[in-house]
């Protein structure tokens, strides 16, 4: 299928590639990441989009658009996508079109959706792929479970070896505890294979955490712990216990582990700590 150029180009202006520094940094690897959530077509409807005009929430319409504005992202080493619906007839092709990038999906147990990440196959090998369940810590709640993706990938190009996960946390304004145990056991898991059997790969999370960056999620993966009173620390305990039915002294156990974990493990550096869009979104339309 060919995309619109007007439309592709709009989006190169709106978000064009920006570089970060980080402390794998040099003139010789470089890794170009890419993480969006797709809002997968069965969440639309317009009593929850009601200032949408009319036929702008159809699935042909913003297909056409979702597919130009990730060209317009193009190339890109790794990408992470969550709510990804009809994978299959409409995605994996899509994907995979230009012959050199593989999609790897893993679908809610129970949902109508699921994350995806796509890697390009003539930069990395793929050697490991796990799917991580979060249904042990939502036992209480009536939910689809959410779930992570982990993959290892080795250069093929002497570039980075990377760890790479995608996840999509539980999205109720009021769960930020469920959320902070959810980034826990994916960070914990990451961890543990770091240590056992790549210690030298680089680690990359992306996904929707659904946090913002004044969030107990965003500080402990940022190495920002400093940043959570003790005060909004008490607060995730209590939500915890209230909100999953746990007792308040199990809770306070949980996450002083929870905690303790965070705070020996390497601070992550935030791709969206220094980006700015230099242009209105609304223009986009």
């Amino acid at each position: 299928m060919t995309h619109s150029n007007s439309l592709i180009d709009l989006y190169r202006k709106l978000r064009p590639l920006q570089i970060f520094p980080t402390c794998k940094s040099s003139a010789t690897k470089t890794l170009t990441v890419l993480t969006y959530n797709l809002l997968s077509q069965h969440h639309i409807n317009s009593e929850v989009y009601p200032y949408c005009v009319s036929g702008i929430l159809r699935s042909a319409y913003r297909r056409t658009r979702l597919f130009a504005e990730l060209q317009a992202y193009a190339p890109f080493d790794i990408a992470a996508f969550q709510e990804v619906g009809q994978f299959e007839e409409i995605w994996r092709a899509e994907w995979e079109k230009d012959g050199k990038s593989r999609a790897i999906y893993a679908g809610k147990e129970g949902g109508r959706d699921g994350i995806a990440i796509v890697y390009n196959s003539l930069k990395f090998d793929l050697k490991f792929c796990e799917v991580l369940s979060f249904a042990p810590l939502m036992t209480a709640l009536e939910a689809v479970p959410n779930i992570a993706q982990i993959l290892v990938l080795n250069s093929t190009i002497n570039g980075f070896n990377v760890i790479v996960s995608n996840t999509h946390l539980f999205w109720r304004p009021e769960f930020d505890c469920l959320r902070v145990l959810q980034a826990h056991r994916l960070r914990k898991r990451i961890e543990e294979m770091k240590a056992d059997e790549y210690p030298d790969h680089v680690i990359v999370m992306c996904g929707d955490w659904n946090s913002d960056p004044k969030s107990a999620v965003y500080h402990l993966i940022s190495g920002q712990i400093d940043k959570i009173t003790r005060c909004h620390w008490e607060d995730l305990i209590s939500s915890h216990s209230n909100l999953l039915g746990h007792p308040l002294e199990l809770s306070q156990n949980l996450f002083n582990r929870v905690l303790e974990d965070f705070k020996k493990w390497p601070k992550l550096s935030s791709a969206y700590s220094l980006y700015k869009s230099p242009i209105d979104p609304s223009v986009i339309g």
